[in-house]
């Protein structure tokens, strides 16, 4: 009987992650590691990543240390390593391995992980510079592929593929703008994840909505709660900011109208259990005599 080779051994444990079968991965990349292949340091690597499909980011960190040992200047390894910290909420570990992946080989997706775990331990400006960082070399990235393929007939098209594959950074760059209070410039980044028709939810078009409400654009923040509860009629955000702007304005019909939705939608006990703590106790007692006015009056008209 034939027996296996390492290179046979990784290949098949690669194989078994393709089809997330990580486990029987991890058994092939040992069988392959013990046969002290040339290529360890990659084998140790893919063994880090089966384990941390596996959630098992510490023992994941301690191949991705193997390869880093074996080869220092194995960008992919400190990358995944920050991956692994990132998880375990070890956020100053996590930047730190980014750093050196950076250094070592620059591009989009690092600079976007660095930005977000920057964003998590609380340094906003930081993130917002590695997700304009993210930004421009996702353009750049672009512009070479366009040149490389000859499309350079396609060059005014070039921005709308640009804005599809930044959508999320300049989503998450959004949402740090408005941490710094940054309110125009979160509004512009937000369009930008929307116009580019990636990934677009309700709870885009409802932060955008409050940055609009910062910057005193009432019927802008207005439209978009409106597109918001028409992408998703569940997101109850909407409901509850619409109300406040009604409520506000002394659109007590609007309030009605907003505060039955939400009675269909989630049920009248809802009203108790949440709508009610977004107001004081004068302003919800206020809302619910107008509430029964409206009923009355209602009821009064359908009997004439």
């Amino acid at each position: 009987m034939e027996t296996k080779s390492a290179k046979n051994w990784h290949k098949e444990g690669f194989n078994w992650s393709k089809r997330k079968e990580y486990q029987k991965a991890i058994e092939c990349y040992d069988k392959a590691i013990a046969l002290k292949p040339d290529n360890v340091a990659d084998i140790c690597c893919n063994k880090g990543n089966a384990l941390y499909y596996l959630g098992n980011y510490q023992e994941a960190i301690k191949c991705y240390d193997k390869t880093i040992e074996l080869e220092p200047d194995n960008a992919d390894a400190y990358y995944n390593k920050g991956l692994a910290f990132g998880n375990l909420g070890n956020y100053n570990e996590s930047i730190e391995c980014y750093d050196k992946a950076i250094l070592l080989k620059p591009d989009h997706t690092k600079y976007r992980q660095r930005g977000d775990k920057k964003f998590d331990r609380g340094d906003k400006k930081g993130a917002i510079e590695d997700y304009t960082k993210a930004i421009e070399i996702n353009c750049i990235d672009n512009l070479v592929t366009l040149r490389d393929k000859d499309y350079w007939q396609e060059f005014t098209k070039t921005l709308g593929l640009l804005e599809h594959n930044n959508s999320d950074t300049y989503y998450w760059r959004g949402v740090a703008k408005m941490e710094l209070q940054d309110y125009s410039g979160a509004i512009d980044d937000y369009s930008k994840a929307i116009d580019s028709g990636i990934g677009v939810s309700a709870s885009r078009y409802s932060f955008r909505g409050g940055a609009k409400l910062r910057i005193n654009d009432i019927e802008g923040a207005i439209q978009d709660y409106l597109k918001a509860i028409e992408i998703d009629v569940m997101f109850y955000p909407s409901y509850e900011r619409l109300l406040r702007i009604h409520y506000d304005r002394k659109e007590y019909t609007q309030v009605i109208k907003y505060l039955d939705e939400i009675v269909k939608m989630f049920g009248e006990d809802f009203l108790e259990l949440e709508t009610k703590h977004g107001f004081s106790e004068k302003e919800w007692n206020e809302i619910l005599l107008n509430r029964q006015a409206l009923e009355k009056e209602k009821r009064q008209n359908s009997n004439t």
